[in-house]
């Protein structure tokens, strides 16, 4: 025993080095690779990201510069333009501006980034103008307008040429003016044209502009993607798995957003994968390793323990010696197979003895209390003989033949309550015959429950005692039987329940029947085996409830769930039928 304990102590610390040695560095250089792999990928994304920001406002600096050196351009060298700080005529006016609006539908055409160009004189002659792009509509039109001839010539620095973020009626703008004597030049753009939505894997990626904690465009991705315009990281993920880069715009004085699709780790490009597939195939040398060694080192030992174990919990079957390894373990296995088979056989024939015992009480029962009824119909056949009434004689002998060809029919130690009560109809048929004062029968059975299976005679055993208490009363003797499911929940019970309207139970003998081993077979002969027969066939799962109400009453629970009622409790309103005496 030591030795084998020695081989299994053995077996354990090889593998806990093999796994110390190899396979915990190696995982943890694995794991430092794949975290390594999805920083830098990390990385590169940001940095992606930060490049396309910087190529974006480029630009758009670029284009807004130009836009400025061409309104420069025609503030300082058009002549149409400056003609309107001295025209004094309205058709020369009219002129010169139509002059300037070729000019602007000109670099309108060229340049894509522009809105709106116009013109505004505020000197001898006012005049207002302005072209835009189709798709602007009307209520644009007048933000603008009003902005120019009402807001705009009030503003300190108005016409030197700098842009402007204006936010007006709820939209965002981008407006430079150039002024010459009170005569301006101005350009509109939309924040949402210098905005950008490109197509990309897993979604669309947005370039916006934000100020402060509002953006200029777009502004429905905020909730849609989460993004947060009053962010001050440069870099953050949203919760809705959106990449956010921002970086100042200092040009107008806002920020540009870089919002992409999150591109998580598990892609080829990230590395991840890559540092998966070698865990997996180390994960897989690692196992048959492990295998390998098990089965040249540990499997000889465990499998002398498993015989044991076996042995020890008295299992069944023989096991096959298998062929090759050590030969004092090939002779142990022989010899704990052995021991095996002998104590499977005697578990086997100490297991069949019981069943043996069991059938043989059971039918010690069935046969103990069949002579009591009989007895008692060869005493009322004698009665019928005695007294004359031949032709009484041959109609109780044919209701008895009935009634015992229904009894001698059932040789299976339960039947249905169908047949049961088939036969306790011709019992009391049988006593109609032969007493003046027969009882009224009544049956209520559940159609389901009619294939229900009980002991033979359980309940026709119930009914004769009533019937012999019964005539000791007077009036009209009633004897009802009710049977019926009761659920409550997962709980099924089936009660049968057997009464009649006599005296009841003595308050002793009451109190006897309702303790459990609180009387012997002797004093309730039938009763008795009742009771037996029902706890043989069915266990614990049966119980009996023995009072008075209106008459003995008896019920029967049989248990179809996992609880039913102990036999000292009351059906507390459940159970409204009557009992039976002993």
């Amino acid at each position: 025993m030591s030795e084998k304990r020695k081989k299994e102590a053995s077996a354990r610390a090889i593998l806990f080095r093999f796994e110390l040695v190899v396979f915990l560095p190696l995982l943890g250089i694995i794991i430092a690779f794949m975290f390594y792999c999805n920083h830098i990928y990390r990385e590169r994304i940001l940095k992606d990201m930060r490049t396309t920001i910087a190529y974006f406002g480029n630009e758009q600096r670029e284009k807004m510069s130009n836009i400025e050196h061409t309104l420069s351009n025609i503030v300082a060298n058009d002549y149409s333009f400056q003609h309107l700080a001295y025209v004094t005529d309205t058709t020369r006016a009219y002129d010169d501006v139509y002059t300037v609006k070729e000019k602007f539908l000109a670099i309108m055409d060229n340049v894509d980034l522009i809105d709106g160009l116009g013109v505004y004189a505020d000197s001898r002659i006012p005049y207002y103008y302005a072209t835009f792009r189709d798709g602007i509509d009307w209520s644009e039109h007048s933000a603008v307008r009003r902005y120019i001839r009402e807001e705009m010539p009030e503003t300190e620095g108005a016409g030197n040429g700098r842009w402007r973020l204006l936010k007006l009626d709820g939209e965002w703008y981008l407006i430079n003016v150039f002024g010459y004597k009170r005569v301006y030049c101005f350009c509109v753009i939309r924040a949402a044209n210098i905005s950008l939505c490109e197509p990309a894997e897993g979604g669309n990626r947005y370039l916006l502009l934000t100020n402060d904690s509002e953006l200029l465009a777009f502004p429905e991705i905020r909730e849609t993607f989460g993004i947060r315009p009053e962010e001050s990281a440069e870099e953050y993920t949203t919760k809705k798995r959106f990449s956010v880069v921002q970086e100042d715009f200092p040009l107008i004085g806002c920020r540009i957003i870089h919002a992409a699709p999150y591109q998580g780790i598990l892609n080829w490009q990230s590395g991840f994968l890559f540092a998966l597939l070698m865990l997996g195939v180390f994960g897989v040398i690692l196992l048959f390793g492990q295998r390998y060694l098990r089965r040249n080192i540990v499997t000889e030992a465990e499998q002398m323990i498993t015989m044991v174990a076996r042995a020890r919990e008295g299992g069944s079957g023989t096991e096959t010696v298998r062929e090759g390894g050590l030969q004092e373990y090939r002779q142990v296995e022989l010899a704990v197979n052995e021991m095996v088979d002998q104590i499977t056989s005697l578990k086997t024939l100490a297991y069949n003895r019981l069943a043996e015992a069991n059938r043989v009480q059971l039918q010690y029962y069935e046969i103990q209390i069949r002579p009591h009824f009989f007895l008692n119909c060869l005493t009322n056949l004698y009665s019928l003989s005695a007294s004359g009434n031949t032709r009484a004689a041959q109609e109780f002998i044919l209701a008895l033949s009935d009634y015992l060809r229904s009894v001698f029919r059932n040789h299976e130690s339960i039947i249905s309550l169908r047949d049961e009560l088939t036969s306790v109809r011709y019992y009391i048929r049988l006593q109609e015959m032969i007493s003046a004062n027969a009882p009224s029968f009544t049956a209520e059975v559940e159609p389901e429950l009619e294939d229900f299976r009980v002991p033979p005679m359980s309940i026709l055993t119930f009914v004769e005692n009533s019937v012999r208490y019964l005539k000791q009363s007077e009036g009209k003797p009633e004897i009802a039987i009710k049977i019926r499911r009761l659920v409550s929940g997962e709980e099924s019970v089936v009660n049968i329940s057997i009464m009649d309207s006599g005296m009841g139970f003595a308050e002793d003998v009451l109190a006897r029947l309702n303790t459990e081993d609180g009387w012997k077979a002797a004093e309730h002969v039938g009763i008795y085996n009742i009771q037996q027969r029902f706890r043989l066939l069915y266990g614990d799962a049966c119980s009996f409830f023995y009072s008075n109400r209106g008459g003995a009453c008896v019920d029967i629970y049989v248990s179809q769930g996992d609880r039913f009622p102990d036999s000292s409790d009351k059906p507390g309103g459940q159970n409204e039928s009557g009992g039976q005496v002993p």
